[in-house]
């Protein structure tokens, strides 16, 4: 791994800003070699830099994926779990992360149901559509979440969820006061999806595990409230999510 994806990785695991002798001292880089790779960085518009005293941290709208071997990591020691809750809720599992601001796909567990949400391997969702999206926005990829809640106007392919980003920070404020997010319809009409947070190996929110159906079975309710269904998917995507966490030895 080059010195400038170790130090992005760095900055991108962090609440706060880091200067130039603690990245260095964190990731055994000489100063020089420090200061050489953040100026190249900061030129290329991936870090900017505070001053008084100088201080480096992500560039507002740069997101760094996870590790591949972490993701990989997690993944196996995920897919049981899933494949057990898969089988409890009868519904499609995944497990999503943060890559700029859309969601990717890690894992997943089809259901066996006739009718079912099927794999999203391999492709990308905008991360303000899905139910994964609003809880690492809100929980995770702060920064990201702040920049897409001051945009004017939001893409929404079904006219549902939220359109503005003042919308947008009001459904992230829910996401903050009740633990999770879902989507209704948001991304493809006639799609139901529920999401957790799901810590990495490093604690902080940089993963999403979810449950996803038809609506027709969720059976939302319009006042908000959780149906029958969705607090029985919600109890028991609670208990995987900590299951796999416990794995991870968090």
């Amino acid at each position: 791994m080059t010195n400038a994806v170790r130090i992005l990785r760095l900055l991108g695991a962090r609440e706060g800003r880091l200067g130039v002798s603690d990245i260095a001292e964190k990731l055994n880089l000489s100063t020089s070699t420090t200061h050489r790779v953040l100026s190249t960085l900061h030129t290329g518009g991936l870090v900017e830099r505070r001053n008084s005293p100088i201080r480096y941290g992500l560039a507002p709208g740069v997101a760094i994926s996870p590790d591949r071997d972490e993701g990989e990591r997690l993944a196996e020691l995920a897919t049981p779990v899933m494949t057990r809750l898969k089988d409890v809720v009868n519904s499609t599992i995944h497990i999503l992360f943060m890559a700029g601001d859309h969601l990717e796909f890690l894992a997943a567990v089809e259901s066996d149901a006739m009718m079912r949400v099927t794999s999203r391997l391999g492709r990308q969702v905008p991360a303000h559509l899905g139910a994964a999206g609003k809880v690492l926005l809100a929980l995770g990829a702060t920064d990201v979440g702040e920049r897409l809640c001051r945009e004017e106007t939001l893409y929404s392919p079904t006219g549902r969820g939220p359109q503005t980003g003042a919308e947008l920070r009001e459904e992230l404020d829910l996401v903050r006061r009740l633990g999770y997010g879902r989507n209704l319809s948001e991304s493809e009409i006639g799609m139901y999806s529920i999401a957790l947070p799901l810590r990495g190996y490093d604690g902080r929110v940089t993963y999403s595990l979810t449950i996803a159906g038809p609506m027709s079975i969720a059976e939302p309710a319009p006042d908000g409230e959780l149906s029958e269904v969705e607090q029985h998917y919600l109890e028991n995507l609670q208990a995987a999510a900590d299951e796999i966490e416990a794995l991870l030895g968090l």
